[in-house]
C-alpha cells in the first residue's frame, strides 16, 4: 500500500476553523491510498465519521478519513479466499460485509477483529442494511435474510424468497424492507419475513437497482421513471416518455430524483414535478459509467473515461468535475509504453460529509474534500510547437498543450489559447487533459491566414475550479521562407516536462 500527498495544498481547515459545511468551496484531493488494482472491483467504498471502508476484491481496508494512513486491513495476513462483493455497512460498532462464496462478515469496526461469520450459501449480492438490532441481505439466489446484529445468528425460520437474485441497496422504512431482484420486481418485506407487496419494473429494466428517500421508492424500467409508495407499494407517479430505455438506475435525496437518459440528466421533486428544464437538459461530456448517487442537494455523476461530475441538484448546473489521472512522472522521466491517460473509475462515488470518495482501476481510493484548500494553478506539462521555435507560418498549423491539475481540477469552460492577444478556435479533451487548435485556411478560424514574419506569442490560460488561473506565454519565430514541416503529435519530452499518454506520453 501507498500513501501520496498529490499536491502541496494547504491543510486540514476543520482543525482551524476557516469553513463550515459540506462543500463550501470545490472539493481537492486531500490523499490518494492503494490497494490492489481491481479493473472490476464489485464493491463501492463506505466511510463513517473518521474512517473510510474499501475493498480489494479480497482484502478489506480501514482507512484514516483525514489522512489517508491505514489502520488495519482483514485478513492481516493471507488474502481471503473469496471476493467481498457489498460495500461495507458501518453499523453498532461493527462493519458488515458480504462476499462471492455466500458468507456474510461482521467485523469490529475499531480494530478489524472478526465477530462473526454467516453462511447463505450463495454469494451475497446487495449491499446490506442494518438497524440496532438486525442485519439485512439478500443473494444471488433470491434468498433474503435477518440476522441478529450482534451475534450472526437467523431472524427467521427461513428466508424470504425473491424471484430472482437481489441487487442494489435494502432499504428499510420503519418495519418494511424494500429491495429489487433482476426479476424486474420491487419487494416490499416486513421485518418478521412476511412479504407485503410487490411491484413490476417495465421491461426491459437494465439495471433493477432502487433508490428512496422521502418514504418514496424510486425505480427505471423501460423509458420510465416509477415512484412507490415504501409502504404499501402504490404508484405514486411515473414518469414516461423519455427517449430510450433507461441504462443505470435512479438516485434520490430529499431534494429531489435524478435519472439519466441518453446522457442528459432529469430531475424531479418527489411529486414527480420537473425541477430542471426538461428541454434543456443537463448533458454529460461522456457515458455514464455507474448510477449516480444523491447526496444532500449534490448529484454525483461518474463517467467513462475517468471522470467524476458534481451538479447543483435543484438546478442540474455543473459545479465541479475531475479526472482521475496516474500520478506526474518525475522531472526528465520519460513515460513508458502505453501510459493510460486517465484512470477508469470503479464503482458509483460515496459521498462523505464534507467531500467524496472514489475508486479507480488501478487500485485507489481517492478522497476529496471540500475543507482542504488547492493554492496551487495548474501546470503545462507539454507544449507544441515549444519555445523559441523557428518554423513557416504557412497552413495548416498545429498547436497543442497538456495541463493538469491534481488538486481541485481543472475547469474545461476556461480553457483557452490565445495567439498575440486573440484567442484561437481550441479543442480541450479533459481527460487527456490537451488542447488542440488546428488552424486551416477553410476551417473558419479566427486565424485563416498564413502567419507573417517575425515574432509571435502564444499563451494559455486554464482555472481550476478552486480559482487558481495559470497564464503562460511563449514565444515562437515565423520565417515563412523556410519549407513547411508537416504537422505532427508531440512525442517524448518536448516543450515541458512529462509526456504524452496513449497516443504519444502523458504526465
Amino acid at each position: 500500500m501507498i500513501i501520496t500527498r498529490v499536491r502541496l495544498i494547504v491543510g486540514w481547515l476543520a482543525a482551524i476553523g476557516v469553513l463550515s459545511g459540506a462543500l463550501a468551496q470545490a472539493p481537492a484531493l486531500m490523499w490518494r491510498f492503494y490497494g490492489t488494482p481491481a479493473p472490476n472491483n464489485p464493491a463501492a467504498p463506505s466511510a463513517s465519521d473518521d474512517t473510510a471502508y474499501y475493498t480489494c476484491l479480497n482484502r478489506l481496508f480501514a482507512v484514516h478519513l483525514a489522512t489517508g494512513a491505514l489502520k488495519w486491513q482483514y485478513p492481516a495476513d493471507t488474502p481471503l479466499d473469496s471476493t467481498f462483493t457489498t460495500r461495507p455497512v458501518i453499523a453498532n460498532g461493527m462493519v458488515y460485509i458480504g462476499t462471492g462464496n455466500g458468507n456474510l462478515l461482521a467485523m469490529d469496526a475499531a480494530t478489524g477483529r472478526l465477530r462473526w461469520t454467516f453462511s447463505a450459501r450463495s454469494g451475497i449480492t446487495s449491499t446490506p442494511a442494518a438497524d440496532s438490532e438486525n442485519i439485512y441481505f439478500g443473494t444471488g439466489t433470491g434468498d433474503f435474510f435477518a440476522l441478529n446484529a450482534q451475534s450472526g445468528e437467523p431472524r427467521w425460520s427461513k428466508p424470504f424468497k425473491a424471484g430472482g437474485f437481489i441487487t442494489g441497496d435494502i432499504h428499510k422504512n420503519e418495519d418494511m424492507l424494500i429491495f429489487a431482484a433482476d426479476d424486474n420486481n420491487v419487494y416490499g418485506v416486513n421485518t418478521s419475513g412476511v412479504g407485503r407487496w410487490r411491484q413490476a419494473i417495465p421491461s426491459p429494466c437494465y439495471d433493477p437497482r432502487i433508490s428512496m428517500a422521502e418514504n418514496t421508492i424510486y425505480a427505471t424500467g423501460s423509458n420510465r421513471l416509477i415512484a412507490f409508495n415504501a409502504r404499501s407499494g402504490g404508484i405514486r407517479f411515473q414518469r414516461p416518455g423519455f427517449k430510450s430505455d433507461f441504462r443505470i438506475g435512479p438516485a434520490a435525496d430529499e431534494s429531489g430524483v435524478y435519472v439519466i437518459n441518453e446522457n442528459k440528466i432529469f430531475a424531479f421533486d418527489h411529486t414527480g414535478r420537473p425541477i430542471s428544464d426538461l428541454k434543456t437538459p443537463a448533458e454529460l461530456p461522456h457515458d455514464a459509467a455507474f448510477a449516480p448517487t444523491a447526496s444532500g442537494g449534490k448529484l454525483w455523476v461518474t463517467t467513462k473515461r475517468g471522470t467524476l461530475l458534481a451538479f447543483d441538484g435543484s438546478t442540474s448546473t455543473l459545479i465541479w468535475s475531475y479526472t482521475l489521472r496516474p500520478l506526474p512522472l518525475a522531472p526528465g522521466v520519460q513515460p513508458p509504453p502505453n501510459r493510460p491517460d486517465y484512470i477508469n473509475i470503479v464503482r458509483s462515488p460515496f459521498p462523505t460529509q464534507n467531500g467524496v470518495l472514489m475508486m479507480g482501476d488501478d487500485g485507489s481510493l481517492n478522497m476529496f474534500s471540500s475543507q482542504w484548500i488547492d493554492r496551487l494553478a495548474p501546470e503545462v506539462t507539454q507544449i507544441f510547437p515549444s519555445m523559441g521555435t523557428m518554423m513557416s507560418g504557412q497552413l495548416p498549423l498545429d498547436f497543442s498543450l497538456r495541463l493538469r491539475d491534481d488538486g481541485s481540477g481543472i475547469n474545461g469552460s476556461t480553457v483557452k489559447l490565445l495567439l498575440n492577444g486573440e484567442p484561437l478556435e481550441s479543442v480541450f479533451d479533459e481527460p487527456k487533459g490537451l488542447l488542440e487548435v488546428r488552424m486551416r485556411a477553410s476551417s473558419g478560424a479566427s486565424v485563416s491566414k498564413p502567419l507573417p514574419d517575425g515574432r509571435h506569442t502564444l499563451t494559455i490560460e486554464a482555472t481550476d475550479w478552486a480559482g487558481n488561473t495559470l497564464r503562460q506565454s511563449w514565444a515562437i519565430y515565423v520565417d515563412n521562407t523556410l519549407s513547411r514541416t508537416p504537422p505532427r503529435r508531440p512525442t517524448g519530452n518536448p516543450g515541458g516536462p512529462g509526456g504524452g499518454g496513449r497516443d504519444g506520453g502523458g504526465s
